[in-house]
């Protein structure tokens, strides 16, 4: 018996031991005094700007000509940036008018109301109360006015086509999301919902409605869900296993994919660590703070391609991105291209809709897919109103987020 419970108590020691040497591992590698921030000197800038042509780095013209080459180009975002969602409305039109792209995308809207958003965007009239029921039967709590223009957008060019042909097509790529199944302690329940979500339905609905007709498809989501290559870190050096829509999208057309990221402050390398403590994350400037400084400059928005080295090779040491890379995150193993648009001081958050919902029968909607518990939190509109501004924590925080000290001034 003493010889068991001395074999367990030093089993449990090296256990211990072993965890504490793994977190101090961990902590140790991220901590890097040695990359700080750097004002560019004026050789780097002059530099930097010579790759920014006049045309071809316009972010309008920039996602335009990736579709010479590509079928589908993602447009990763981060979420209540309102310049973000109003440069889509204004790069469908032109998509649709300079390369006639008539397949958009988006992760804000289910599949499984794909007929009705249809009926939208080909109706004679712009139909809102309908658009927005198709947003918040999708999700409920994504009531930004800037998404729900697309609708209106895509509308506006189909009431102008003289052809059915010529319509553009608003493809729906979520599920719906249902709260209670979502947290069931149901385990087959639980699996299921996620099995439907975004990132596994999206592959087929593109594989049919895209890859076997040839046609090409501008698909605007979270940058998370756009990822191709690069994988998301999880804890210490562990990885996810790939299951992101562009990934999926990615393994099987390697080709035919491009992926963009929107520049936006990122969390800092110590987000992980933060959330298990239950504290706040910092935001940093991401790739060392250069594109900020080019803006800065150049002042007017840009889009660079990751596969011009001078722009890829480009490090990021202090984002949750690098937290697993020792000698710092390159540009081209992020993402394709990236597009800036405004500077961090500009940055405003997306526009609530006030008519979201309007009656009792919307609000009851809604209930069904909650939780009992949070389906009993609320019983009238100003309710409900208060009960999801928990849910649009990111938009009341967004100025918060980029007020970052800009170091080179």
């Amino acid at each position: 018996m003493k010889k068991v419970l001395k074999f367990l108590l030093k089993s449990i020691a090296w256990v211990i031991a072993i965890i504490i040497f793994l977190v101090a591992f961990d902590f140790l590698f991220n901590v890097n005094y040695i990359h700080g921030y750097k004002k560019l000197d004026k050789k780097e800038i002059n530099n930097y700007l010579e790759q920014l042509d006049s045309n071809k780095s316009n972010p309008y013209n920039f996602i335009a000509d990736k579709f010479d080459t590509h079928n589908v180009v993602f447009v990763g975002e981060f979420h209540w940036h309102k310049q973000d969602a109003t440069f889509i409305n204004k790069l469908i039109s032109y998509l649709y008018s300079t390369k006639k792209i008539r397949y958009f995308g988006w992760e804000f809207g289910a599949h499984e109301f794909q007929l009705q958003a249809d009926s939208v965007v080909n109706a004679k009239e712009f139909d809102r109360k309908k658009a927005i029921a198709i947003m918040r039967n999708s999700y409920y709590p994504w009531n930004f006015e800037e998404y729900l223009q697309i609708f209106k957008t895509i509308w506006e060019i189909n009431s102008k086509c003289a052809a059915e042909k010529d319509r553009m097509k608003f493809l729906q790529l979520n599920s719906v999301y249902i709260e209670k199944d979502f947290q069931s302690k149901d385990t087959s329940i639980r699996f299921k919902a996620y099995r439907s979500a975004f990132d596994l339905v999206l592959p087929s609905i593109i594989d049919t409605a895209i890859m076997a007709k040839n046609e090409k498809i501008l698909i605007y989501c979270g940058i998370h869900h756009a990822f191709t290559k690069y994988k998301t870190p999880l804890f210490l050096f562990l990885k996810p296993n790939g299951l992101r829509a562009g990934a999926n999208l990615f393994k099987k057309y390697p080709d035919k994919i491009y992926m963009t990221a929107l520049g936006s402050a990122v969390p800092d390398k110590w987000t992980l660590i933060n959330n298990m403590l239950g504290k706040e994350s910092r935001f940093v400037f991401p790739f060392s703070g250069i594109f900020n400084q080019l803006y800065d400059i150049y002042k007017k928005p840009f889009a660079v391609d990751a596969n011009n080295s001078i722009f890829g090779d480009i490090k990021d040491y202090k984002s949750w991105y690098a937290y697993d890379k020792w000698s710092g995150l390159k540009l081209k193993d992020w993402c394709d291209g990236y597009i800036v648009l405004n500077s961090f001081e500009e940055v405003e958050p997306v526009t609530l809709i006030n008519d979201w919902v309007t009656d009792n029968n919307e609000l009851n909607e809604i209930k069904t897919t909650l939780t009992p518990q949070n389906a009993s939190s609320f019983n009238s509109i100003p309710e409900f109103k208060k009960f999801i501004e928990k849910e649009e924590t990111g938009r009341s925080n967004i100025k918060r987020w980029h007020s970052i000290k800009e170091f080179w001034k």
